[in-house]
């Protein structure tokens, strides 16, 4: 009872005695529940929230606001050397391991109809590939480059704790090491009604909730994240929120413009989609650079332009930063954390004891308490804004349907994907509207930015040209497209599936240069079945480096379902085939299959380039 009686005498000292008043007809069980809800409880830090008088907005001077510092995007001329030795920076601190990546994990899936943690949501466009599963490729592709282990650090809630731990190790974690992925909880803090009592939601529960992602920063000390990176040698945190696949986690520019800087806390901007956007609005207010609320800006701000017509205020927030670790243990480096707490007017479900029940409001009852990350922007010495593009960083899923829904964020996804291929020469086909004609995919193992992309193929052909390039596309949605040979020839679209006779539709072929099946070489590439569309046959076959009906024979001996470290065949998909081409130029040979329908380009780790 010694546990017992030390959280009573607690909640006793800071009147809220009452947390206690079901205990003699709770069940073993239920004690224990109540007990563990009451030791989470940060009673000093309550008591102190409860009794100030407090005002979440203060009130803004407009004549102070202007719109904050930003590196652009593109530098201009008399950057471009300054955004050169960022980048080298930015690499050189990836290769030396002083970089960690941290990302916001806490939330369920319920706006998307979704009853399990956010990051377990399946979202790439081809391969269903989970939010969790995106993040961790992008590590793994930044290990390989930079021949580092950047740990990542996992920030889940008690609602979200368990399941995501279970999730990571039914899937091997992914490729990642497991002492590279690091899981804590989020703090939390209790609702209060009017008097200030803490609410119960059933005799043995406390009604508790995130205290905030502004809160991760006290979990960072109190969970050991800290001590674990200065173990590790990790100077920067990138920290990043669990809904955006797009999020690129280590951007060398950005971090080495962050350490250029001498920045304390560094912020993502993307130019805002309107005046009244539901995003944090970066200003500077007597030359500190902050963030104020979209709900918090006046409208004459929110409307308010330059002399060229343009928006005055256009840098919104996404809710990616880099935070030195030094600057964390600063702030967390007393009894609490130095950033402002903020009041908010909510619904909270609350146990009836006249009617033995749990009843909810109609209108809002309580009071929630929370603090915020962008609160630690105009408190650092230093802080710096680096501007990118919305379709290369930025696509939330947020809803189920409309704005920041999977749909928005997969055709974001597939824009952007279309967009670094076209980077590396690669004509692919767009409708009257400029969308992609296309489903595309592309793994993070593969390509992180469009630059990866074209050069790995690159050095293959450059470094070890007897080495062949392997394409790999795969057909989800039919296209209408010509291959060029049959297009000079006036044949119908039918005719591209067919190649001296084969029907290679619904097939699926592979080939080394010696035109036998050897199916070890093709595990040393992929862990999964990639196909090029079979429009693309007749030149392939035209040039006599690959004898597809070999191929085809040896392929169709294989039972069904076979698989192995070589090679996985995925029945789903009734249109694969599966070619490696010898080209010695990488635009050459993506020119070869131009009609790309889908990019789906994994390459594990192989020690090879």
């Amino acid at each position: 009872m010694k546990r017992y009686d030390q959280l009573r005498k607690t909640a006793d000292e800071f009147g809220q005695e009452h947390l206690f008043q079901y205990w003699e007809s709770l069940t073993d069980d239920q004690r224990l529940l109540l007990l563990d809800d009451i030791e989470r409880i940060d009673f000093k830090t309550l008591a102190t929230l409860i009794g100030e008088k407090h005002t979440d907005v203060a009130a803004i001077d407009e004549s102070k606001i202007e719109a904050p510092p930003v590196y652009p995007h593109e530098p201009s001329e008399s950057q471009k050397e300054l955004y050169a030795q960022a980048i080298a920076t930015g690499e050189s601190m990836l290769r030396a391991g002083k970089v960690g990546t941290m990302v916001v994990a806490g939330g369920q899936g319920t706006r998307l109809g979704f009853d399990a943690p956010k990051g377990t949501f399946s979202i790439s466009p081809i391969k269903n590939k989970t939010l969790f599963q995106l993040f961790a490729e992008n590590i793994q592709n930044v290990d390989r480059t930079f021949g580092c282990k950047m740990p990542w650090y996992v920030m889940t809630s008690s609602a979200t704790d368990a399941p995501t731990r279970t999730f990571f190790d039914e899937h091997g974690y992914f490729g990642l090491d497991r002492d590279d992925v690091y899981f804590f909880e989020q703090g939390v803090m209790p609702a209060v009604d009017d008097a200030g009592k803490i609410i119960l939601t059933e005799p043995h529960r406390v009604a508790l909730s995130p205290n905030g992602h502004g809160g991760s920063l006290l979990a960072l000390r109190d969970k050991g994240v800290l001590d674990d990176a200065k173990r590790r040698g990790v100077e920067i945190i990138s920290y990043f929120q669990v809904d955006n696949p797009l999020v690129s986690p280590a951007d060398p520019l950005f971090i080495g413009l962050h350490q250029h800087a001498g920045s304390q806390m560094s912020s993502i901007a993307v130019p805002k989609a309107d005046d009244l956007e539901k995003v944090g609005n970066f200003v500077s207010i007597d030359g500190k650079i902050q963030i104020i609320e979209y709900s918090d800006l006046p409208d004459s701000l929110a409307h308010a332009r330059n002399p060229d017509g343009s928006r005055k205020l256009n840098a919104g927030s996404v809710a990616i930063h880099l935070i030195n670790r030094t600057y964390v243990e600063d702030l967390t480096g007393g009894t609490g954390v130095s950033l402002p707490w903020h009041r908010a007017r909510k619904k909270v479900e609350y146990y009836d004891a006249s009617a033995s029940t749990t009843v909810q409001p109609d209108a809002p009852n309580a009071t929630k308490f929370e603090m915020f990350i962008f609160d630690a922007v105009p408190l650092a010495s230093q802080s710096i804004i680096l501007e990118q593009l919305r379709e290369d960083c930025f696509s939330p899923v947020k809803n189920a349907e409309g704005v920041d829904s999977p749909a928005t964020s997969r055709r974001d996804m597939v824009r952007r994907a279309a967009k670094w291929l076209e980077a590396c020469g690669v004509n692919v086909p767009r409708d009257a509207n400029q969308e992609p004609q296309a489903t595309i995919e592309i793994s993070p193992l593969r390509a992180i930015n469009a630059k990866q992309l074209c050069s790995v193929a690159r050095c293959i052909a450059r470094d070890q040209p007897e080495r062949r390039i392997v394409l790999g596309l795969e057909s989800q949605y039919p296209v209408p497209l010509l291959c060029e040979q049959c297009r000079t020839r006036g044949h119908q679209n039918d005719h591209c599936s067919q190649s001296s006779g084969t029907r290679l539709r619904s097939r699926l072929f592979l080939a080394n240069v010696n035109d036998r099946f050897v199916g070890g070489e093709i595990g040393e590439y992929f862990g999964d079945v990639f196909v090029v569309h079979p429009h693309a046959t007749h030149r392939l076959v035209a040039s006599d480096r690959i004898r597809f009906d070999r191929a085809v024979d040896a392929i169709a001996r294989l039972p069904d379902g076979f698989s192995g470290n070589t090679l996985q065949l995925n029945p789903s998909f009734t249109q694969r085939i599966l070619g490696i081409v010898r080209e010695d130029d990488l635009s050459a040979a993506w020119r070869m299959v131009g009609g790309v329908y889908n990019l789906v380009a994994d390459l594990p780790s192989t020690g090879r380039r």
